[in-house]
């Protein structure tokens, strides 16, 4: 026999979440990014178009870049056509990008992403 556990509690339409609501505008996810950007005193004029390109070159160009993994990401995927990307193509534009992640010795920051995976 199974516990009791109380009464079922039954819901009504307006107890569940708006499921429909629309995603972000292509607007508001380049505001987004770009306050994001900001608060990491990142600079990327308004004209300049938001992708890897966007970012500056370490001085040294063998150097890591100081940049946040989860920023190459995120602009990696908005330069992407459509603004999505396949894990293996985040990857291979964020190396083509910065020549420290492409560098074999270097292959160990792959790691992070097999989580997304």
């Amino acid at each position: 026999m199974y516990p009791r556990r109380g009464p079922v509690r039954v819901l009504k339409k307006g107890d569940l979440p708006n499921v429909t609501s629309k995603p972000p505008t292509h607007e508001e996810t380049e505001r987004y990014l770009r306050a994001e950007l900001r608060s990491m005193n990142v600079h990327v004029p308004d004209h300049v178009p938001l992708n890897l390109a966007a970012l500056e070159d370490p001085a040294d160009k063998y150097a890591k870049p100081s940049y946040d993994m989860g920023l190459l990401l995120k602009l990696a995927i908005w330069g992407g056509e459509r603004h999505m990307l396949l894990l293996s193509e985040i990857k291979d534009a964020i190396a083509s990008r910065f020549e420290w992640y492409a560098a074999p010795e270097n292959e160990s920051w792959k790691v992070s992403f097999l989580k997304l995976n």
